[in-house]
């Protein structure tokens, strides 16, 4: 039996030995290497090849999910032909050898090459070997359930803007919009995720009996998005239908000044979504002059049409990509809006959401969605200093942010590891956010428990 379980262990390990190749490792550079001991076990290596660890850190890695490995080493040779990378393939087969436990699939390895080192008297001084980097377990049931709670603690942040694809005033005046009827401002960079937004939106606020306000831009600023618009919003339909009770209905604008009568349409189609449908299909863009469209006077005509039934539920839905008319080609102000919002009881429900005015038809570049762009973020909780770990990290931006939204600290990512402290700051929940160039994003949560 004890035969039978070593051939086990070694086709194990000679199978993890395959699969893990040092040539694939990224290569961090460094003056030398100081490695945070906290939730980390260090494991020096020397020539002679002998790994030798104590009972207790045996114990420590054996209970804990490693989660990073980082193998540190020097660049100075003291042979020019000597071969770095063949030693550090073979430390590594024998770590493997060594702890057959190591789930090699679901760590993140790291070569670590030391370059301050000139003489071999002074590489001789460095560090060479492994560090392990763990997750610590949670140590009770109390434990657990407090882990939890604080994970599942929302926290709103500020919106992470492309203004490459916006237009600067557009944002000025939506933003203060959502922020003064107590609603909230949204982007889509492609009309073809509008219909996804809206049903976000709408998930958020279901109840039965919703009254639902679309507020539509009809002027040729929107040319390139509207054929988009009226296939998501054909799609949004057929999830609207199963609402109990819901009561929908449109209306469009466009100049006012210079697009005569056709410059607003107000349809109520209660339940019937066949005229929802057929009045979408019908909608024709009107010229709209020049870039700024009455975007208040359509939505303050719009509040005023005495559409809500709902004591419960009053959602509003702006949708458009160019800002307002304003002083004398405007009747109605922001503060008109605002004012007429709460008396009309949808205060806390406006939700504008501005599309981009700019093309989107053949662009592949996804701009300010959701992405995986971290792969851990540990030790999680943290006495003070963790560490953001991501698979590449060319073009990327990390902010940290404490429960209450206000951002803490953001840093440049200059490798695939970035090490932040917040000792200095108060226990409790924060939020890590990871942006690529184009405000793409990924959001971890970090417990900082002093």
């Amino acid at each position: 039996m004890k035969k039978l379980l070593s051939i086990l262990i070694g086709l194990t390990v000679n199978l993890s030995l395959a699969q893990v190749n040092i040539n694939t490792f990224p290569i961090k550079q460094i003056n030398q290497y100081e490695a945070d001991l906290e939730n980390a076990v260090t494991l020096t290596v020397n020539y002679a090849g002998e790994i030798v660890i104590s009972d207790a850190d045996l114990e420590y890695l054996e209970n804990n999910e490693i989660t990073n490995i980082d193998l540190v080493y020097t660049q100075f040779k003291r042979n020019p032909d000597f071969d770095q990378q063949q030693l550090n393939q073979d430390r590594l087969n024998m770590v493997l050898n060594k702890f057959p436990f190591i789930e090699v699939d679901n760590i993140n390895w790291q070569l670590v090459e030391q370059t301050e080192a000139t003489t071999y008297e002074e590489a001789q001084q460095y560090f060479h070997g492994f560090v392990f980097h763990f997750k610590p377990k949670m140590e009770d049931y109390e434990s657990i359930m407090l882990y939890d709670a604080f994970m599942d603690i929302e926290v709103k942040l500020p919106l992470a803007i492309d203004s490459a694809i916006f237009d600067a005033a557009c944002i000025q005046q939506f933003s203060r919009l959502a922020r003064k009827t107590g609603g909230e401002m949204n982007f889509v960079a492609n009309s073809k995720d509008l219909t996804k937004k809206i049903l976000k939106i709408i998930d958020e606020v279901n109840e039965p009996g919703l009254d639902l306000m679309l507020i539509i831009d009809k002027t040729s600023s929107m040319s390139d998005d509207f054929q988009n618009l009226k296939k998501g919003l054909n799609q949004l339909l057929n999830s609207l239908e199963d609402i109990e009770g819901i009561r929908l209905s449109i209306a469009s604008y466009g100049d006012k000044n210079i697009d005569g009568r056709k410059w607003y349409d107000f349809f109520s189609f209660g339940h019937n979504f066949e005229h929802t449908r057929q009045f979408l299909n019908s909608i024709q863009l009107t010229g709209g002059g020049d870039f700024p469209e009455s975007v208040y006077d359509g939505v303050y005509e719009t509040f005023g049409e005495n559409f809500w039934r709902s004591n419960s539920k009053r959602v509003a839905i702006l949708l458009g990509d160019a800002p307002s008319l304003m002083d004398r080609r405007t009747t109605y102000t922001e503060k008109d809006i605002v004012e007429l919002a709460i008396a009309e009881d949808i205060h806390m429900n406006f939700y504008p959401i501005l599309l981009s005015p700019y093309s989107t038809i053949g662009n592949t570049v996804k701009s300010m969605e959701e992405k995986v762009l971290i792969s851990e973020v540990y030790p999680n909780p943290t006495k003070g200093p963790f560490t953001v770990s991501v698979k590449d990290h060319t073009n990327l931006t990390c902010e940290v942010f404490n429960q209450s939204g206000e951002l803490i600290t953001t840093q440049k990512m200059n490798s695939n590891q970035l090490k932040i402290d917040l000792s200095g700051n108060p226990s409790g929940l924060y939020v890590v956010r990871v942006l690529d160039a184009n405000k793409n994003f990924d959001v971890k949560k970090v417990i900082l428990n002093k």
